[in-house]
């Protein structure tokens, strides 16, 4: 756009777009990761997590933190009285064989199924995920939407929760405006995935700035309307 002022866009489908209207999204901010896992539990338990054949995904940042995350949703299940909950740790130490047999009987019997990017995407659970919950936020737009996208496929519906801690709300709240306002992802954010680098060089209002362009474009003209 501006290295071609003039030029005239035009915009399709995308195909790394929330289809927001399957899919009920839920963003929760917190202070600190103290407060973060209280959160998590909270999510957990009131979406009814532990209820047998339910499929919730828990996204952790690296395999470190699924770790702890796993160790969260394993309180959680104490505190629930879901002593028999099955939990599952996927993360790119899992053995390949190992994946399949964890995928296969989270599909076919339920759980909470904690997890790094490695399963954000190249995988199909049998009965589909009813719930999404970013216990780490995604580090940028691309990894959100995978990430988001493992619920509500196949036509079907679904709910996404994103716990977020100060430093991740900049993009947060961008992704956030985006989808509530109808915006594609694709068209405010950079498919090289370089969102800290671009807020370094152009400032936090970046990318949110974009995504108000976006609406506006979005506005039928005086012309148009007539």
């Amino acid at each position: 756009r501006q290295r071609y002022p003039d030029a005239k866009w035009a915009r399709g489908p995308r195909l790394h777009n929330i289809l927001s209207e399957r899919v009920n999204q839920r963003w929760i901010n917190v202070a600190d990761n103290d407060a973060a896992e209280t959160a998590l539990k909270d999510v957990l338990t009131s979406d009814g997590a532990f209820e047998a054949g339910r499929r919730t995904m828990v996204f952790a940042k690296t395999v470190k933190a699924a770790e702890r995350v796993a160790d969260c949703v394993r309180a959680a299940a104490v505190e629930a009285n879901a002593h028999d909950a099955e939990i599952f740790v996927y993360t790119k130490n899992t053995h390949v064989s190992e994946r399949f047999e964890m995928i296969q009987a989270f599909g076919e019997r339920g759980g909470i199924f904690v997890c790094t990017d490695s399963a954000s995407r190249g995988i199909d659970v049998k009965g589909g995920v009813q719930h999404v919950v970013q216990a780490d936020f995604a580090q940028d737009a691309v990894s959100y939407l995978h990430r988001v996208g493992r619920t509500a496929r196949a036509g079907a519906s679904g709910s996404a929760t994103s716990i977020v801690r100060p430093a991740e709300k900049v993009l947060a709240d961008t992704l956030r405006a985006a989808v509530e306002s109808g915006v594609a992802i694709e068209d405010s954010f950079s498919r090289n995935r370089q969102f800290a680098k671009k807020r370094k060089k152009y400032g936090d209002d970046h990318h949110m700035n974009l995504v108000r362009e976006r609406v506006n474009e979005s506005k039928p003209t005086a012309s148009s309307s007539t």
